[in-house]
């Protein structure tokens, strides 16, 4: 009779403890790496733009609504039907998303050189799609801005 009430009191104390082990996972989240090198393509029309482009994580704030925050700096090339040229910028933007899926922003100061017949604007401004994931290496972005234009980019974040 009293391995009756033994036997599933210890089936109940193993459940119970196997239960709990599995529920401690780490609930930190993985951070993405710091710093990344990207490339792109952008076209539109008759322009066309290649860049290239370093980025560094600046915050990752835990909050709801924004990933992380960064610098870019860029340097690429452009040419037009009208001219051709050569910019840098350096944009501070963020990310949204907790995922592999982001929303990215970002803006700040365009400097053209090697001009000829034409105008780099003065801003340099992106928006569009990021796919990262964190503790990954691997990105991939797309969107449209200036002076990239339409875009299509790969990256490795280390």
């Amino acid at each position: 009779m009293r391995a009756f009430f033994i036997i599933p009191l210890l089936f109940f104390i193993f459940i119970s403890t196997t239960n709990r082990s599995y529920g401690q996972g780490s609930d930190t989240p993985v951070p993405f790496f710091k710093n990344s090198l990207q490339g792109s393509l952008g076209f539109a029309g008759l322009y066309g733009a290649a860049t290239s482009n370093y980025e560094r994580l600046l915050t990752q704030p835990t909050g709801k609504w924004v990933t992380a925050t960064y610098l870019r700096f860029g340097i690429g090339a452009y040419g037009s039907w009208g001219g051709k040229g050569n910019y840098t910028y350096l944009q501070y933007g963020f990310f949204t998303g907790k995922k592999g899926s982001h929303f990215e922003f970002s803006a700040g100061p365009n400097i053209g050189f090697n001009e000829e017949y034409s105008d780099t604007p003065i801003i340099a401004a992106s928006t569009g799609y990021r796919m990262q994931n964190p503790g990954k290496h691997f990105m991939l972005r797309a969107g449209i801005g200036v002076p990239e234009s339409l875009y299509f980019g790969l990256g490795w974040s280390f």
